[in-house]
């Protein structure tokens, strides 16, 4: 029995058997391409399989062989190749050989160590032209290469070495070498005036050996190799030591200080504290110039003692002060110039006061008398004003009328004394 399709479901199953025989054909045709591609190419009679292709050449037949990197490598190469971190077996030496060459990057420093894994030998070998797919791995994930010692050092011999004293210590008087040195220089050089001459301190360079120093110290002759000294304050000078031992002598260089000096005023005794200064207690002594020490023996003369002094010592200002003429409670004679009088009367202090200097006066009669007066003297003052106002000499207590005369005037204004005459 016949089975009657119509035209038209015909036509729509004979389109897909069309579509899948045209898919089979292409995939036929797929695979034909591909095994050509991945066709080994063949051998020709003028390569070798385990030569290497030079880049841009193709690629040949290569040898088979198996790469097993190493753990640990040590090595004192600069550059690291294949062979130095794994162990290559193949059949062909050849293709072994060059494998074994194929360098791998620089080599460790010392104490920084390198490391190749299986993708950088990968990637060297895709770069070198080797075709990968006749290359197995084996062995250590990495290689770790580092530096090592190089050749092996002789060991050291020690010899037995014979006791050696040690050298003694030189101990040098610093103080009694400068002293010998300034004596030296005091005999070599010498002044007009030996009180005038300068003060002079003389020490050992910090270089000069302790020996030299201790030959000093001995007794050895200092010679100084100048004719004159430069009038410098501080300067080196050279001299020449000679042992009292004998040898070769010694220069050696020194440095010098000069310091000048000038008459000062010093106490010529011990003074206790408040005691009057007198010409007699003083004396001229030559010394380095100080600002605050007196030069001049009118400066200090008359002043009271603030503190205890030595003999010899020089005198300082800061040390003394204006002795008081006149303390509280002392009996004064004070006097006034009137008119061409003078009025004298006995007052008590009420105040201390030094030369020149004010002090206030009351009466012995009258307490409520008071006069301001300026100190002249010991125990002696000069009336400048009266207390009261409108108060006048008649009215003064306890004074006596002297006739004026020049000198009986105050020291403080003492005038040309005349004989036999009247002012």
């Amino acid at each position: 029995m016949a089975l009657c399709i119509p035209a038209r479901i015909r036509l729509h199953i004979q389109l897909p058997a069309k579509f899948i025989a045209c898919g089979m054909l292409c995939a036929c045709l797929a695979g034909s391409w591909l095994n050509a591609c991945f066709a080994e190419p063949p051998v020709t009679k003028g390569e070798t399989p385990s030569t290497l292709n030079s880049p841009g050449q193709s690629i040949a037949t290569q040898a088979s062989a198996v790469i097993s990197l190493k753990e640990r490598v040590s090595t004192t190469q600069t550059l690291i190749t294949l062979n130095e971190v794994a162990e290559i077996l193949s059949s062909d030496d050849a293709f072994r050989e060059t494998l074994g060459n194929i360098p791998l990057g620089p080599g460790p420093g010392v104490g920084r160590p390198v490391m190749f894994d299986h993708l950088q030998v990968h990637q060297r070998l895709l770069a070198m032209g080797i075709n990968l797919s006749r290359i197995e791995f084996s062995g250590s994930a990495r290689a770790v290469v580092s530096r090592s010692a190089g050749e092996e050092r002789a060991p050291q011999v020690i010899q037995q070495v014979s006791h050696v004293e040690p050298q003694p210590v030189i101990r040098v008087d610093r103080g009694k070498v400068e002293a010998l040195l300034v004596t030296a220089f005091r005999e070599q050089f010498r002044w007009g005036d030996e009180a005038a001459m300068p003060i002079v301190t003389i020490s050992p360079h910090e270089a000069t050996p302790p020996a030299v120093l201790q030959a000093v110290t001995d007794g050895a002759a200092i010679r100084y190799l100048a004719e004159k000294i430069d009038n410098l304050p501080e300067q080196a000078i050279h001299a020449q030591i000679m042992s009292s031992q004998g040898g070769e002598p010694q220069n050696v260089t020194l440095k010098l200080k000069l310091t000048p000096q000038v008459r000062m005023v010093a106490f010529r005794r011990a003074m206790q504290k408040g005691e009057i200064v007198q010409q007699g207690d003083l004396m001229w002594k030559l010394d380095t110039a100080q600002a605050e020490c007196c030069t001049e023996p009118g400066q200090v003369i008359g002043m009271e003692c603030r503190r205890a002094t030595r003999a010899g010592e020089l005198v300082n200002l800061k040390d003394l002060a204006s002795a008081p003429l006149i303390r509280n409670g002392d009996i004064v004679t004070a006097s006034l110039r009137v008119k061409g009088i003078v009025i004298r009367g006995q007052y008590k202090s009420l105040s201390t006061a030094a030369r020149g200097e004010t002090v206030t006066l009351v009466s012995l009669d009258d307490v409520r008398e008071r006069v301001t007066a300026v100190v002249t003297g010991w125990h002696e003052a000069a009336i400048t004003s009266t207390g009261g106002e409108g108060a006048n000499t008649s009215q003064m207590r306890g004074v006596q009328l002297l006739k004026s005369s020049p000198q009986e005037d105050p020291p403080a204004r003492s005038t040309p004394s005349r004989q036999g005459g009247r002012p």
